[in-house]
Formats: C-alpha cells, structure tokens, sequence
C-alpha cells in the first residue's frame, strides 16, 4: 500500500468533513468544529500546517442523534463503542475512510480503522462545583484506564492500572460513561467528558452554555462550516492567546501512520 502524506491525509480527512457536513445539514443536526479543526480555520483558514486530524463536536442530544440516524457506507464508517464490538479504546466516535488503512503510533489499532474524523459529544455538568469535579474525577479514572488498554507501549502507571483494575471491562467502563453521561439533562456549564486531563481537576474545567446557544460558519480550506458563534471565547478558554503560534518544538501532530489501499481511487 501508498503511504499517504500529511497533506494527501487532510485532503481526505477534508472529505470526510464534507460527507459529515451534508448529512448534518439534511437531518437538522447542530455541530461545530472544535479543537485544533477550529483553531486553524480562524488561524488559517484551513488545517493547521501540522494537524493531522478534524474534530467536531455536538451536544449530546444532537450527538445521539447523529449516530442513531447515520448509516455508513461503502466510502465511510461510523465507528463507536456501541455498534462495534472490538471498538472498545476510545469513548466518542469516528468516522473512517474505508480507502485508507491508519493508526496512531501508540495506540491500538481499531479494526477496519482508517483515515479519520473526530466526533465528540458535550454533557451538560452540575452547577454544583463539587459535583462537577466528581464528575471529572470519574470520567478521567475512565480515559485514563481505556487509555493504558489502548496504548501500544504503555508507561509504568498506565501498566498499574491495568493490573490493579483488570475486572473493569472496557465495555463495563463505557456504558458506566454513557449512564452518567445523560445524567444531567441541563445546566449552565457544558464539557467534553470524554477527554478529561489531570490539570481539569487543578481547575473547575467547564465551557459556559451560552457558548452552544447560537451558530455561524466559518471558512475552513476554500469550504463554509458550522461553528460556534462566540467562537473566540471557545478558543481562549481552550488555547489561551489561540493567535500566536505555538514553539516549533511544540507544534506535534497525532502521529498517524496512513496508506492508501490497493485498487481505490481517491
């Protein structure tokens, strides 16, 4: 098989985007693009030179929505824990290229993973302060856990978990997250539960509400997408001051490893 180049990789993760794009459109389902895919439309407006991925995201009523109306195709496939059984390392969804055949470089291949897009739900959090940091307590002991099962080369604390906690299936722990997930149905504080990091719990880590009442486009390579409308007060929250580039020592992609399948045409 071809190895892909970064650019022919967002080239095809771009068409992904399209493909999501459309469907949302044609079923009235509300996303945003969100992380590095929004920092570098507002940067860029494209990909960021290095980024080798696109993420969206979605509330999770407009999320369950997505991925229970969504049907793959021959071109591309919805992929999460609850409709593949040997989808158990990651606790959101994506969306692969069935041309292409990729993984990340210490991550566990997904069966019939491909070029991908990213597609994270956001749960409403507790207006309590202590409850919301309960919650990321228990969803960051989650990651964390699936993580050290996922990761190919695993450091010492990653290989404890996995010995101290070795009853908890990936598939106990998912739905465990899916149940509280859903459990609070609205509040002033929204967040990504399923990327939770030791500094959230330094911080009380939440986006304000208001920031996933109201929508606009934005341009992203040549095309308009969907974003938050006070998209600025997303990136400072996430990035700081987004505009300036990061060191050069500092600007990592994910590290995915690409090619492109015999006998297809892209």
């Amino acid at each position: 098989m071809k190895e892909l180049t970064l650019k022919e990789i967002q080239e095809i993760e771009l068409g992904i985007l399209i493909e999501f794009d459309n469907f949302c459109k044609s079923n009235n389902i509300k996303y945003s693009l969100y992380g590095g895919t929004l920092l570098g439309a507002v940067r860029h407006k494209g990909f960021i030179p290095w980024d080798d991925d696109i993420d969206v995201l979605m509330t999770r009523n407009n999320y369950d929505k997505f991925i229970n109306t969504y049907k793959s195709n021959k071109r591309y496939t919805l992929i999460n824990y609850g409709n593949n059984k040997g989808c158990t390392n990651i606790s959101f969804s994506k969306i692969f290229d069935n041309n292409t055949d990729a993984e990340e470089d210490n991550a566990k291949k997904i069966p019939g993973e491909g070029v991908w897009l990213d597609i994270f739900p956001f749960d409403y959090l507790s207006n309590n302060k202590f409850k919301r940091k309960l919650t990321n307590l228990h969803f960051l002991f989650i990651d964390k856990l699936i993580y050290a099962r996922a990761a190919k080369h695993p450091s010492l604390l990653y290989k404890l978990l996995r010995t101290l906690f070795f009853w908890k299936t990936n598939k106990r722990l998912l739905t465990s997250l899916d149940k509280y997930s859903h459990k609070v149905k609205e509040s002033n504080y929204l967040q990504n539960l399923s990327m939770v990091y030791i500094k959230d719990l330094k911080k009380d880590n939440k986006f304000p509400s208001y920031l996933f009442n109201e929508y606009t486009t934005i341009e992203f390579c040549g095309y308009t997408f969907p974003c938050m409308s006070k998209y600025s007060d997303m990136l400072r929250l996430e990035y700081g001051d987004y505009m300036k580039l990061p060191p050069i020592n500092e600007r990592h992609s994910h590290s995915m490893t690409a090619y492109k399948k015999e006998n297809t045409n892209i």
